[in-house]
């Protein structure tokens, strides 16, 4: 679940917290940005520092238990023995609900109620301010790719992939909060489009602006619930894991003394 190491013995000059008296440092953290490969943030960097401190309540939880002492612990590398013992620790402290053929079942229904006729393949370029929108707008308009200025400006998780964006339907009328996650005047636009057209100005989302581009609209086909029932047990469980996993850390929290 968690693949990290923390080490426990070492004194650092920077801490961002510490946890039950153990000291999570800035060193920690600065590492783990340069390992993620991603844009060091704010937003980041609390990530990285909540993800060590659960990690060390679920080592002092291993320890408490004395989990170090069992064969499969002693085995593993000085380095990897806090990892192991905490591995063995979350397996057997949290608990997943089953995931139900009824739930399955519920969501497919659900997801193919919230579906429309026709699916879209759309790239979207996200950008912070009106002036460099209208920018991308000007060079857009002169001719230049769409995917290579998703690659270079764009802020948004697909500007690796261009800009590119998964398949997606929306059951017509559009209405707030049944858009697949996507803001309302994204998805508007998106639906609007035909194949290959650009939206014409940036499109204010919160304090983001977008341009989309739409580059395939065809007929949504609704595979049977057979074929994907697999696939959504999966995800089901995983979020299901993860909730679990949540409430844990949880309850771990409100029982440890973390100083930030």
């Amino acid at each position: 679940v968690i693949g990290a190491t923390l080490s426990v013995n070492t004194t650092f000059a920077s801490t961002v917290a510490t946890v039950n008296g153990v000291v999570v440092s800035d060193a920690q953290v600065d590492q783990a940005v340069r390992q993620s490969g991603l844009p060091d943030t704010s937003e980041l960097r609390a990530a990285l520092k909540n993800r060590f401190i659960a990690l060390e309540l679920f080592r002092q939880e291993a320890a408490k238990k004395n989990l170090a002492a069992r064969p499969e612990v002693k085995q593993a590398g000085n380095e990897a023995r806090d990892a192991t013992a905490v591995q063995i620790y979350l397996r057997e402290a949290i608990k997943p609900n089953p995931v139900t053929k009824t739930q399955v079942k519920a969501r497919y229904d659900a997801t193919v109620a919230s579906i429309g006729e026709n699916e879209y393949k759309a790239r979207l370029i996200l950008v912070a301010d009106d002036a460099t929108a209208q920018s991308l707008l000007t060079q857009l308009k002169a001719g230049a790719d769409f995917t290579k200025l998703a690659r270079q400006f764009s802020k948004a998780p697909s500007a690796t992939k261009g800009g590119e964006l998964d398949w997606v339907s929306f059951k017509l009328p559009l209405a707030e909060g049944a858009t697949q996650g996507y803001p309302l005047p994204i998805a508007e636009a998106i639906v609007e489009l035909p194949a290959g057209a650009v939206s014409a100005a940036p499109i204010v989302a919160g304090n983001q602006r977008y341009i989309v581009k739409v580059d395939t609209v065809r007929p949504t086909t609704v595979p049977p619930y057979e074929q994907v029932a697999p696939a959504i047990k999966v995800a089901l469980e995983r979020a299901e894991l993860e909730r679990a996993t949540a409430q844990l850390v949880t309850g771990l929290i409100k029982n440890a003394k973390i100083q930030q």
